[in-house]
């Protein structure tokens, strides 16, 4: 299971120029090309020619024809994206840019910078700061806001080269900085970065408080600050991410209130235990809880749950090889200490509602079998009720990728806080036991996608195998049951 490429994914062609793809003789000394510009616009673009070579080679190149040269301004826009440059050369083409055209090199850094690592990006921070570019940034908080994970760099976050850049361009500190982004941004995707690094910056009880006091106005900014005020009003938490930023904008939709008036009572309960945070993936799962289950302290729904599980047989993966991310120990005590209040009561109610809806589950399994284009998943949704049914709610993808890959369409990433867990199936064949439970790519997918996941696999005629696994690397054999 995996998500198809983002939008914000950039993906930009190389440009086509005249290189040396075989290689000159790797030699510090330039190459005698003589003033032939096309000679030495192949030797600046290629990868494989030293580095000295490469740069003497685009003096010769701006001093036969001039450092605004189109074709030469290209090749040092294409050095900054394209694979195989060292960290030097990229350094190079900034600071050409730079001298050259200042306006480009800043439209260079406002489309590459958020990609850069490493020294290259502490130097196009530094070429960011000597532009005096107000337009950078946003980048700049893009940039900032990897920190935020996964995996999440809380550790680093102060040396980040990102933040003196921001000061200087704001011309006030960059905490202050990124709350006026949040504030006043027309780019959602602003807004998130600036709140994700200030989440980790910051002590969270602080930035709770401040984006309570923020004055969003009346403009196409005012939405999401709105939005997340209304999250934190009411869970005391902020969303951290894309997708809880956008969980949070569907929970406050109108035709939600009712569950989410559910789920904010049941918060309430659990407010101030040690393992219970708030999170947009649990609405549901808060919404549909009875009181017994909100009741029950950690070690009470441990000894329920290990009692329910130790009543049924369980099917277990067999790993790519010995110490291979899908090579993990699937049970409850195993993981227990990345389980949650919120993973915990998923899985009890997981446990109490599957029965009944494994008829369902495995005729969406058949169809899956049937289908070579593609896996096929979708969202567990909660049935109003009591006791409440859970409705396996097929999401159909948009592309396809073979049978081995569940591309996760945007409407099912949209509506995951209205159920319990995205979910998908192995169904490549009946007898499917060694791919049992969640692969590498299905555990990397649900821990950049911030949700739970649930795979249903079939180990025989009429009998599958179901596994929960959470964003915190947490995976749970749920069972291996018979089909009635």
């Amino acid at each position: 299971m995996r998500r198809p490429r983002s939008g914000c994914c950039l993906l930009v062609p190389l440009l086509l120029v005249p290189a040396c793809t075989s290689g000159p003789p790797q030699s510090d000394a330039p190459l005698a090309t003589g003033r032939n510009p096309d000679a030495l616009l192949a030797l600046l673009a290629s990868p494989s020619t030293p580095d000295a070579s490469r740069q003497a080679a685009d003096q010769r190149l701006a001093a036969a024809t001039s450092k605004t040269n189109p074709a030469r301004l290209a090749v040092l826009e294409q050095i900054l994206y394209a694979p195989g440059h060292s960290d030097a050369m990229r350094d190079y083409a900034i600071d050409q840019l730079a001298a050259a055209d200042p306006g480009r090199c800043a439209n260079a850094l406002i489309l590459y910078l958020p990609r850069m690592t490493g020294e290259v990006l502490a130097h196009a921070c530094a070429a960011a700061t000597a532009l005096g570019d107000p337009r950078l940034l946003d980048p700049l908080a893009r940039s900032l806001a990897r920190m935020a994970g996964p995996p999440r760099e809380a550790a680093n976050a102060n040396d980040r080269p990102e933040l003196p850049a921001i000061t200087a361009l704001s011309g006030k500190p960059a905490v202050d900085a990124l709350y006026d982004l949040l504030a006043t941004s027309t780019d959602t995707s602003v807004q998130i970065a600036a709140l994700d690094s200030l989440e980790v910056l910051l002590p969270a009880d602080e930035v709770v408080k401040r984006v309570a006091q923020l004055n969003p106005g009346q403009d196409a900014s005012a939405a999401f600050v709105t939005d997340v005020q209304w999250w934190a009003s009411a869970f005391g938490t902020l969303p951290l991410g894309e997708n809880e930023c956008r969980w949070v904008q569907t929970l406050h939709r109108p035709e939600n209130a009712g569950m989410v008036e559910r789920a904010i009572a049941a918060h309430h309960e659990l407010a101030g235990q040690t393992d219970y945070v708030a999170a947009p993936r649990f609405v549901a799962v808060l919404a549909a809880m009875d009181a017994e289950g909100l009741k029950m302290t950690r070690q009470q729904l441990l000894d329920v749950l290990a009692a329910a599980l130790a009543a049924v047989p369980h099917t277990h993966r067999s790993p790519a090889y010995a110490g291979a991310p899908d090579d993990v120990t699937d049970t409850l005590a195993a993981n227990a200490a990345k389980l949650s209040r919120g993973d915990l009561l998923t899985l009890r109610l997981l446990l109490a509602t599957l029965p009944a809806a494994l008829p369902a589950l495995y005729q969406q399994g058949i169809d899956d079998l049937a289908d070579t284009n593609t896996e096929h998943g979708g969202l567990l949704k909660i049935s109003e009720g009591s006791p409440p049914a859970l409705t396996p709610t097929i999401y159909p993808p948009t592309l396809t990728d073979g049978n081995f890959t569940y591309l996760t369409p945007e409407a099912l990433v949209r509506d995951t806080p209205l159920g319990i867990a995205q979910y998908h199936f192995h169904f490549q064949q009946i007898h499917n036991e060694d791919r049992a439970g969640p692969g590498a790519g299905d555990l990397s997918y649900i821990r950049s996608a911030a949700c739970n996941g649930v795979v249903i696999t079939s180990v025989d005629t009429r009998k599958v195998n179901i596994d929960f696994y959470t964003p915190a690397g947490a995976v749970v054999d749920v069972g291996t049951y018979r089909v009635k």
